[in-house]
């Protein structure tokens, strides 16, 4: 669970769900995974190759500490090449503690299966988990009936917060088969993504997109893409 991306927890609908679900639930807390949505969140990905730096993407509040002194702490720590991303309000223990991962934040989309049982019972302990987890997505299905779950897809898709992002070669068509990244993304990944090379010979990138101010705005490495931004990107030759 510490190693996943998102939690699918399945409950039987014949059984006792909101027991199952404490029980599931203080099994991940007293392992370090936490359900609920924390007021902020630290994500660092560390760099495993190249001379990167500290990179911080900013997408929520700082509350006592600014972006040098994130990378004085990392480097305390002898980490001098990640991408730090903020999420929410965040002190500078969360960041400390983001470095050894003790406590981890995954979203969550709960299952009840077998509702064909008692579509009832099941609807009333929907209503009981909602107002445990009230922004955790609750399906009601039937794996026997091959009900309910005809939006999983989709619901994985927006709790893993992925985007696409299309590609184009300068004065070149767009691609048919986007980037898959996480949301928080930069230029700079999509950049790192086509090619190590492109980040060292960047000169500049152009956006098409919901990102953009204005179709074809030219960016440095830190521009925030969007879901659906088009990137073309000119290095040095």
């Amino acid at each position: 669970a510490r190693n996943s991306d998102a939690i699918l927890i399945v409950l039987d609908n014949t059984r006792d769900v909101i027991s199952d679900y404490e029980e599931i639930v203080n099994s991940l807390e007293e392992n370090g995974v936490l359900l609920k949505k924390p007021r902020g969140r630290v994500v660092i990905e560390r760099e495993r190759m190249g001379k990167t730096g500290i990179r911080v993407t900013l997408m929520g509040k700082l509350l006592d500490a600014t972006i040098d002194d994130i990378r004085r702490l990392l480097e305390s720590y002898h980490i001098y090449n990640a991408h730090v991303k903020i999420y929410g309000e965040v002190s500078i223990d969360d960041v400390e503690e983001a470095v050894f991962e003790n406590k981890v934040y995954k979203p969550c989309i709960v299952a009840i299966n077998k509702a064909e049982v008692d579509i009832e019972k099941a609807r009333g302990e929907a209503e009981k988990l909602h107002k445990l987890l009230p922004d955790t997505p609750i399906i009601l299905g039937s794996a026997k009936l091959n009900r309910g779950y005809e939006k999983l897809g989709q619901i994985i898709f927006n709790i893993l917060g992925i985007i696409r992002i299309y590609t184009k070669e300068p004065n070149g068509d767009i691609a048919e088969r986007p980037l898959i990244l996480k949301k928080g993304a930069t230029v700079y990944d999509v950049a790192r993504s086509i090619h190590r090379d492109f980040i060292e010979r960047f000169q500049y990138a152009k956006i098409w997109g919901p990102s953009a101010k204005y179709p074809g705005e030219r960016v440095g490495l830190n521009h925030v893409v969007e879901d659906g931004d088009i990137v073309e990107i000119h290095i040095r030759g």
